[in-house]
């Protein structure tokens, strides 16, 4: 009976905040879906992660300080101490954690003599042990890290009952009730590890090209509609240039060499672009728009910035042949300018829009910029 209130009220403690963080998790996303980058969305989850975990761990460590449960909470404790860890993907966070954890564990008895410190001196010892295991484990497979999960309640109760003078029964009923708990919320989050790597998977899948590996034209459309938006509500207006690329010529290669050459040279194009920016230092945003049409987001980069960086891509292209099987040496036409103040994301798309075709009805191989 008492095995059964003390599983029952632990889970409740542990399963509560645990589905609480997924839920949450998911809402935050989704809002910040609307607001910011994929790469701004995962440093921000990782931070609310964070936070939301320290503060669950303030909390059932308060309530084990304040009322009679200390031994049910002991393992809600240790189990949701764990699952913080496990969730935490930078591993150059753990000495963070490590710190923070002990610290919090420390002081309550810098501020109440009747407490044992022994329970706090075995937390201490188990932190680094779990800290060095989840850092271990973390690219391992799920039963290694399940069983890594056990091993250190194991090693944890092991301690405890060289410290504490209860009795062997009542040390067995507690360690029972950690393997069961932790079983239960280690797959509960690991399943939901799971499913969020394949929504993950499925969001960049259509979001992004294939065949280059540059993002396509829905998620411009988004990240043109989301920069033009907080260029429009920002105090401080930094340029933002928007380039399009068109391969010239490009139904001609096909023709004469081949789809599969064709596809050769997309990526070599793409790649030249990506590359090109990676090496003038700029924060470039690459897309693959059409058939053979890029589209490059430039932020805080002024008119001449732009323009230099699409005339290396140029001469790149043009001085390099875009196949291994054949001399292909590829020239593209270029349309660019600034975003306007009160522009909308459409009018600044049909604007580059234009003097991209503008380029093309020149003569093509050449650079045409906006004011």
């Amino acid at each position: 009976m008492k095995f059964a209130g003390m599983l029952i009220l632990g889970l409740t403690f542990e399963m509560g905040i645990v589905s609480i963080y997924m839920v949450t998790d998911g809402i935050i996303k989704e809002w910040l879906n609307t607001k910011t980058t994929p790469e701004n969305i995962e440093r921000l989850r990782q931070i609310y992660l964070l936070s939301y975990f320290i503060v669950a761990y303030v909390l059932i460590f308060f309530i084990k300080m304040t009322m009679g449960i200390r031994f049910v909470l002991d393992n809600a404790q240790l189990v949701l101490l764990e699952t913080f860890i496990m969730a935490v993907r930078d591993r150059k966070l753990y000495f963070s954690i490590g710190v923070t954890v002990g610290f919090i564990t420390l002081l309550p008895y810098f501020f109440k003599a009747n407490i044992d410190g022994r329970i706090a001196v075995t937390f201490l010892v188990i932190i680094p042990l779990m800290l060095v295991s989840c850092y271990f484990t973390i690219r391992k497979n799920s039963l290694v890290r399940w069983l890594t999960f056990l091993i250190v309640g194991i090693v944890y109760w092991a301690l405890r009952k060289l410290v504490w003078l209860g009795s062997q029964k009542i040390m067995l009923v507690l360690l029972l009730s950690y393997l069961v708990q932790a079983s239960i919320v280690f797959w509960l989050f690991y399943l939901h590890e799971k499913n969020q790597q394949i929504i993950a998977k499925n969001e960049h899948d259509a979001l992004f090209d294939e065949m280059t590996s540059t993002k396509n034209y829905r998620a411009f459309v988004r990240g043109l509609d989301q920069v033009v938006q907080v260029h429009a509500e920002a105090e401080d207006k930094t340029p933002l240039a928007l380039i399009m690329a068109d391969i010239d010529h490009f139904k001609l290669i096909n023709d004469t060499y081949g789809h599969l050459i064709g596809n050769e040279v997309l990526k070599a194009v793409s790649g030249k672009l990506v590359e090109s920016a990676d090496e003038l230092g700029i924060t470039a945003d690459v897309y693959r728009i059409g058939g053979e049409e890029f589209a490059i987001l430039l932020r805080e980069k002024n008119k001449g910035q732009a323009q230099a960086f699409i005339e290396k891509c140029r001469a790149s292209l043009a001085q390099a042949s875009a196949s291994q099987e054949h001399e292909i040496y590829v020239t593209i036409s270029v349309g660019y300018a600034l975003l306007k103040p009160r522009e909308t994301a459409i009018d600044f798309f049909q604007r580059i829009d234009t003097l991209l075709y503008q380029a093309k009805r020149n003569g093509r191989n050449m650079v045409v910029g906006g004011d």
